[in-house]
């Protein structure tokens, strides 16, 4: 904090920004992949896209832009279609039963 931000850091405006285009980005592909939800298959791998965007987002976010050249893009990328994925699983197993089918 006392050193002030990083070279290369974004500007609050900047996040911002970032922050509202996550958000549409992320509902506009929710939206398009949504016939792919009703099976658990679908879900998972739906989850694990929109996982690796939002994670990648969120550190570009955090980071700025560069972080894409770097190697913990792969960790966050990784981190993103485990999380995306087990999310979609269980949003999945949530709304729909086995029983409902």
């Amino acid at each position: 904090m006392i050193a002030g931000p990083p070279d290369g850091s974004l500007s609050f405006p900047q996040i911002l920004l970032m922050y509202v285009m996550l958000g549409t980005l992320a509902g506009v592909m929710v939206g398009l992949l949504r016939p792919w939800f009703r099976r658990k298959t679908g879900a998972t791998v739906c989850g694990m896209l929109i996982g690796a965007v939002v994670y990648l987002a969120g550190g570009m976010t955090v980071v700025g832009p560069h972080v894409l050249r770097e190697p913990g893009a792969v960790g966050l990328l990784l981190v993103g279609i485990v999380v995306g994925g087990l999310s979609g699983a269980k949003w999945w197993k949530q709304t729909y039963r086995v029983t409902d089918l």
